[in-house]
């Protein structure tokens, strides 16, 4: 938004120098007959504007050729129309070019060459002489700018503010020009609503002399227009009538008042060949032919103007995809789940034991497989003696499990008496244990 400000107070001050030559406007004794202000390159209409600004350096170039006749035509003495047609006609080629920069600011040049400038002498009704035009040449040249407010191009509502300095490039003594740069401010709008289209103008003519032509106030005034038509055959072809015009607001009483208003309307088409080239043609009548509202007005345009591509989206990112897990044991289960990723295993649906070898069978579940067990069926404990590993412990080593050993700390013989089983034997009961019993199979004494 900074940077539309600061280009709009450039506009400003360039625009509003175009006051300053106002000691020579004094001098003027012609003026611009032809009043058709053709709207910049690239626009699909041929005074309003479409204002197609897309592009960051997004050019147009072409010519737009304006043929008029009863240009400017002297009033009867009681006041009347129909007195001598000083410019009778007047052909122009509007040499134009314009350059979108920043998808909001337009520039435009436009150099208007006269190549038929005809017409006779006649006497005004206060006795002042207008010579016959005869030397064609160039009209006032002129170049603009445009920004962009708010929408954008084919949107339903586009604002655009900007204007154009004129550049005494023309003569008044041919009526080609005002002998003196001026300039314009103009506020311009478009839009498009499905298959219908429009835009309007309006604006303010800053000239630095006042003068009266034939008794008409001719200097500073409003500018507007307004145009509405039809967008078919996919787009390429635009066609819709114009309205234009002009009210002198430097003379007092001269405001929308008669000899001061020229009004011209057109009925206009533009044809875009498929994306880069467009024709048009279009006529219409001067409505009040009032200064520079001729008769008849035909024009026809040819342009080069580039379609229009938006700049490709960025690729997005892309992250690189996470490397596939590995099955380090080939075991067909992935390493993140796999509770034994080194040693190939079966799957199971316990993740402590999912991916690990099928454990061996294990009758008495005492965790030692059966095929190491030396007690299969009893519940017993790992040792190193194959023996008795898998075994109920025996801590004398006598074969009776210490849970079932009378005498655990000592070996013993097996008994079918609790009291005993396990314990050294004593045959005869006497409590002295056979190794130690005189008579062993004869109670005793100790």
């Amino acid at each position: 938004m900074k940077k539309k400000t600061v280009l709009l107070s450039a506009l400003t001050a360039t625009f509003a120098a175009a006051l300053a030559p106002s000691a020579q406007a004094q001098n003027a004794t012609g003026f611009q007959a032809d009043r058709f202000n053709p709207s910049e390159r690239g626009s699909e209409w041929f005074a309003l504007d479409t204002l197609d600004m897309r592009g960051d350096v997004r050019p147009a170039v072409g010519v737009v050729g304006d043929w008029a006749t009863g240009v400017f035509r002297l009033k009867n003495p009681d006041g009347s129309k129909g007195g001598t047609t000083v410019v009778d006609q007047q052909m122009y080629f509007h040499a134009g070019a314009s350059l979108v920069l920043a998808n909001f600011i337009r520039l435009g040049i436009n150099v208007p060459i006269n190549v038929v400038d005809s017409g006779s002498t006649g006497t005004s009704s206060s006795g002042q002489v207008f010579p016959a035009p005869g030397n064609p040449g160039l009209g006032d040249s002129r170049i603009g700018a445009d920004i962009k407010l708010v929408g954008e191009y084919a949107s339903p509502f586009t604002l655009a503010v900007g204007g154009q300095y004129f550049i005494p490039t023309g003569a008044s003594t041919d009526y080609t020009g005002d002998d003196l740069s001026h300039g314009l401010a103009r506020l311009q709008g478009a839009g498009e609503l499905g298959v219908f289209v429009y835009a309007f103008n309006v604006g303010y003519q800053f000239r630095a002399h006042e003068t009266f032509i034939d008794g008409s106030a001719y200097g500073s005034g409003l500018i507007y227009g307004a145009a509405a038509g039809l967008r078919l055959a996919d787009r390429h072809l635009l066609i819709g009538p114009e309205i234009y015009g002009e009210a002198n607001t430097a003379n007092s009483g001269s405001f929308f008042a008669r000899g001061s208003t020229p009004v011209d309307a057109l009925l206009g088409l533009h044809y875009t060949i498929g994306e880069d080239w467009r024709i048009g043609a279009g006529a219409g009548p001067g409505i009040t032919r009032e200064l520079g509202s001729p008769e008849v007005r035909v024009l026809g345009s040819f342009e080069w103007t580039p379609g229009y591509h938006p700049p490709p989206k960025p690729e997005p990112v892309v992250a690189a995809p996470a490397p596939a897990p590995s099955d380090r044991d080939g075991d067909g289960i992935l390493d993140p789940v796999d509770a034994c990723p080194d040693t190939a295993g079966v799957k199971t649906d316990d993740p402590k034991t999912n991916g690990c070898p099928a454990p061996a069978a294990d009758k008495d579940a005492d965790g030692i497989p059966d095929s190491e067990d030396a007690c299969p069926e009893v519940k017993g404990v790992k040792t190193d003696d194959p023996k008795t590993n898998g075994c109920p412990p025996d801590k004398d080593g006598d074969g009776i499990a210490d849970a079932e050993d009378a005498c655990p700390d000592v070996k013993g013989v097996k008994t079918d008496d609790p009291k005993t089983n396990g314990c050294p034997a004593d045959r005869d009961g006497d409590g002295v244990l056979n190794a130690d019993d005189a008579c062993p199979d004869a109670p005793g004494p100790k």
